[in-house]
């Protein structure tokens, strides 16, 4: 007698602190699988549009999740200081960006980078637009002209 097949596991799979408004803090978890991007949350399930990157993948999660619940994903994808390069976008298929804070007048390197579901204790939700305002005094900082 054969042993019943398992369910392929996760490829990737991260715990992610959601700020779930008057429910407070939630747990939720991201998990990459074969069929795509999905995350997690107090009995809800949602599913990335498919198209695009890792990161593309994120915002449409938080999107579904922030349109039907107002919740938000506490995770450095949806933070005000991180920023991505156009190559290092590329090159991590949008899982890995920087980090911009206290980086003023500093170019940044690899001790900067973070991935799209990492956090810190310098955490700030910043929608896009805060972001592109963020991108642009940094990059006046360093004496360049903002985009």
């Amino acid at each position: 007698m054969r042993p019943a097949p398992t369910a392929p596991r996760p490829r990737r799979e991260r715990g992610l602190t959601i700020d779930g408004a008057e429910e407070g803090l939630l747990a939720g978890r991201l998990t990459e699988e074969a069929d795509g991007l999905y995350l997690r949350v107090a009995g809800y399930v949602w599913r990335a549009a498919p198209g695009g990157d890792y990161y593309d993948a994120f915002r449409s999660l938080q999107g579904q999740m922030g349109e039907q619940l107002g919740w938000r994903i506490g995770a450095c994808g949806n933070c005000r200081y991180m920023h991505f390069s156009k190559m290092t976008r590329q090159m991590t298929g949008g899982v890995t960006g920087y980090c911009l804070v206290n980086k003023a007048g500093q170019d940044v390197g690899d001790r900067d980078t973070v991935d799209v579901v990492d956090v810190c204790r310098h955490f700030a939700y910043g929608p896009d637009d805060e972001r592109k305002a963020w991108y642009s005094r940094w990059l006046v900082s360093r004496g360049l002209p903002p985009k």
